[in-house]
Order: structure tokens, then sequence, then C-alpha cells
């Protein structure tokens, strides 16, 4: 049977100077002899210089990066973050789940990468830690991976197996191998996993992956699933986007 990717799962009951002159005074010497007193030499007053009119350089607006700086996106490394996501709080007279916004915790693990020839693979794993209420547990959201040049993204129609897709960009195609594994909760896994697997050229360095709340209205999901979307789209309601670069968790990983 072929799974339906994406996070919506419910358990347990249904799933920032002027320089003046100065003139002399004519005057008797005390042997009445008439002196003339010497004139200074009169100062001209001197003409200002007037001052070169500086002509301001133009304010030159940098140009973005890539989509992430032009949209004001954060790229986060590996590491743990709370931010507003979905939840289901209890369930209505008909049974259906009542979604709410809330705190929700994620995680994002760089697994590394390695490069075969032309080839690079990469492995990474988002986690979402399940709410509990008494309705049961729950975990709502979109998760998928994020060319960070272009701010395309992509969702994977099915898990448990790999999808190649075509990334078209200014200088030309590129091909991906994406896949991503599934893992419920369970006593020992408190997070509800996806387990990434990016096969790509060993010269692609914009990788990054994202996840986002999502409420799963109708069937707005399965609008993007499968298909190239840029990243603005796929954010739904109030819920927060978090997006992780592939480089940014290797830059955190050399310094430590």
């Amino acid at each position: 049977m072929r799974k339906r990717k994406g996070i919506y799962v419910l358990g347990t009951a249904a799933m920032l100077a002027l320089v003046a002159g100065c003139r002399g005074k004519e005057g008797k010497n005390p042997e009445n002899q008439v002196a003339e007193a010497a004139s200074p030499t009169e100062t001209q007053e001197a003409t200002p210089t007037p001052e070169p009119t500086v002509t301001p350089e133009p304010t030159v607006t940098p140009k973005p990066a890539n989509y992430m700086e032009a949209n004001g996106i954060e790229v986060l490394g590996a590491g743990k973050y709370t931010c507003k996501g979905y939840v289901a709080e209890q369930w209505d007279e008909n049974g259906e789940a009542i979604v709410e916004l809330a705190d929700c915790e994620y995680r994002f693990e760089f697994g590394g990468e390695e490069i075969e020839g032309g080839t690079k693979i990469i492995r990474a794993t988002i986690k979402t830690l399940p709410h509990v209420s008494q309705a049961g547990w729950s975990a709502y959201g979109t998760s998928g991976f994020v060319d960070l040049q272009t701010g395309k993204s992509f969702c994977l129609m099915e898990s448990d197996m790999s999808q190649t897709t075509l990334l078209t960009r200014e200088e030309g195609d590129i091909e991906l191998q994406l896949s991503v594994e599934t893992e419920l909760p369970s006593v020992t896994n408190p997070y509800y996993k996806e387990i990434y697997t990016l096969v790509c050229p060993a010269d692609y360095k914009d990788a990054g992956f994202y996840i986002t709340g999502n409420r799963m209205e109708g069937d707005m999901f399965w609008e993007w699933v499968g298909e190239w979307r840029l990243l603005n789209y796929i954010k739904r309601g109030k819920a927060d986007l978090l997006v992780f670069g592939v480089n940014k968790a290797l830059e955190d990983m050399q310094e430590k």
C-alpha cells in the first residue's frame, strides 16, 4: 500500500576673524614735541575660500545573495527549535480533531555527507515532538527539501521510496534523487522522525530542508505534494516556517 508523505499523524484516540585694523592716535610727548604715531599696517579682510561642493555618492542597495536573504528567512543549523505549529487538543461532537496553534518542538539532525566520484549523498533527520493531550498524541506539519538559492521546495508524494526530479535553475537543470523514511514515536523514540537521503551532484552547495505547521484543511496539502513550489507558498496559516541548511550544519560541526 502506498503511504502518503507529510506529517499528519494522530495517534491513540484518532490519530528586530574678522581681523580688525587698529588705527593709531595723535598725541604730544612731555617736551611738547609733536610725534606722529606710526600707523600699523592695516590687515585686509581675507576673502573666504568657498568649500568645494561634495556630491554624495549614490547609495547602492546590495543585491540579495539568494531567495532566503531576499525574503528574510534565517537558515538554521542542526539543533532543537521551538516555534508555533498546530496540535490537536480535543475532538468535536463529530469525532473530528480540533486543531489549534501552539508551541511545538522540532529538531534538525545532520547525518553528514559522502562523496563518491561526481555524486554526493546527504543524510538529515527532522524530528517533531508530538503533542500529548486527552485526545491522544498529535503532530501536524509539512516538511521537505528546499534549494536555498531559488527557494524552490519539494515535498515527496510517498515515503519509504526514492523519487528523481529535476531542479531548474538559471545555470541549468540539476538532477536530484530524494527519499524519506518515517518512524513513529515509541517507548524508546519520543519523536516523529523523517529521515531524508538526498543524492545530488558533488558540487551542489544549496541543499536545505524545511518544516512548517499544517492544519491539513481539505485537500490543500495535496496541491503541492510531488511538485516544485516556492517556499513561501508552503507556509500555511500562522504557523512558523523553519529552514535548515546543510552547509550551515557542516560549519557548526567544524566549529565544535
